[in-house]
């Protein structure tokens, strides 16, 4: 009989939400069952998903309309389109995560031959539970490349007093960011490393097949996968539209985990975590200021930028964002995004230079193959010593 591996990860709210949550889960899940485990999502006592639940949101959400158009907000028509994009959003993650995965809530019990893996994606959070705290059984316990907002960590009490009490449990401890190694390392008694994300240790022929067949595009387009956005001015929606315009592109815009009634309707797009595959595969140019966005870019040889966030330079947004830009070799191409008008002229010129230059692709494969094949031999001794 197999073993099985238990994986923590966030919940429901990033990972039917977030497509980099989305994918880091399903990818590891993927690399762990070729390794001859069964795996699993350890659910924290998260219930199942529920069509009763997706309704209640649904009235909650619309519920928020009439007030709009009561009080004839200036934006109702796109608030309003906005609520049903992102509640068919949803649908459309709990439908890829049953196609692809299974029940969302499996309800096996852990026993003493399990494995428990902590399992990337701000996993290594102030709360105890999520590092299995509550579980006092299982043989083997690793991280795999854990993460967290290292920066603010570094002076939170809480997050020092759970990782001093759960990570000596961790007989394999491994981060995502490099900031976490020295971090971590003061409270663990095995060596701890830097990995890549989960995403990577997936060849891209793996989401080839996985991603839908028909072209996401029309014609030529720009894609912008957004994260975090707050305001108007973080977006800057006209100069997306003019950077388009002189591209002589198709502007499409998916967001998430942000303001996205900001997008009007007639450049928003709503993708499923497969489509959200294709729309990469497909686009002739990508703007993210994502760490997957930038991931999925590299591994389509897309002709992208990588956006700071705004007023996020020291946190773990641009961080590994930041970090993945530097060793893959693709540094040059990380950029902030312009702000006010004025800048547009210029800050136009230097992205289409940069978006019509030469991606060193060779180099940026042989890098992401290294730490790939590191990373892959990493997590195959860990779960099998």
């Amino acid at each position: 009989m197999k073993s099985r591996v238990y994986i923590s990860t966030l919940g429901g709210g990033a990972l039917l939400a977030n497509y980099g949550t989305f994918f880091q889960h399903y990818a590891l899940r993927c690399f762990v069952n070729t390794c001859g485990f069964v795996s699993y999502r350890y659910s924290h006592g998260e219930c199942e998903l529920s069509f009763g639940r997706w309704f209640k949101k649904c009235i909650k959400s619309l519920c928020t309309v009439p007030y709009l158009f009561l009080n004839r907000h200036p934006s109702r028509w796109w608030y309003a389109q906005s609520i049903v994009d992102e509640l068919r959003r949803e649908l459309l993650f709990q439908r890829a995560y049953h196609m692809l995965l299974g029940a969302y809530c499996d309800n096996v019990q852990i026993d003493k031959t399990s494995i428990l893996v902590l399992g990337s994606d701000q996993v290594m959070r102030d709360d105890a539970a999520m590092w299995f705290g509550n579980e006092e059984i299982g043989a083997k316990r690793v991280v795999y490349a854990g993460s967290t907002d290292w920066f603010q960590q570094r002076t939170n009490p809480k997050w020092h007093e759970v990782a001093r009490s759960e990570l000596p449990k961790f007989q394999h401890v491994s981060v995502r960011e490099v900031n976490g190694v020295s971090l971590c390392q003061q409270y663990c008694r095995a060596t701890v490393v830097q990995v890549v994300d989960p995403v990577l240790l997936m060849e891209r022929s793996f989401y080839d097949g996985i991603s839908v067949r028909r072209n996401i595009f029309r014609r030529e387009t720009l894609f912008c996968y957004f994260v975090n956005i707050k305001n108007r001015e973080e977006l800057n929606l006209p100069y997306l539209i003019e950077l388009a315009n002189r591209m002589k592109c198709f502007l499409r815009i998916a967001m998430v985990q942000g303001m996205t009634n900001l997008v009007p309707r007639q450049y928003r797009i709503v993708l499923s975590p497969c489509e959200f595959l294709s729309a990469f595969r497909d686009a002739k140019y990508v703007l993210t200021n994502s760490f997957h966005g930038s991931v999925f870019s590299a591994l389509y040889h897309k002709r992208f930028l990588s956006v700071a966030q705004p007023l996020r330079v020291e946190d773990d947004q641009n961080a590994r964002q930041r970090d993945f830009m530097r060793w893959s070799g693709l540094d040059e191409y990380w950029v902030e995004m312009p702000h006010g008008e004025a800048t547009i002229e210029v800050g136009d010129q230097k992205w289409i230079s940069l978006l019509m230059s030469a991606y060193p692709y060779g180099k940026v494969d042989d890098s992401i193959l290294r730490h790939r094949e590191f990373s892959q031999r990493w997590l195959r001794a860990a779960l099998t010593e």
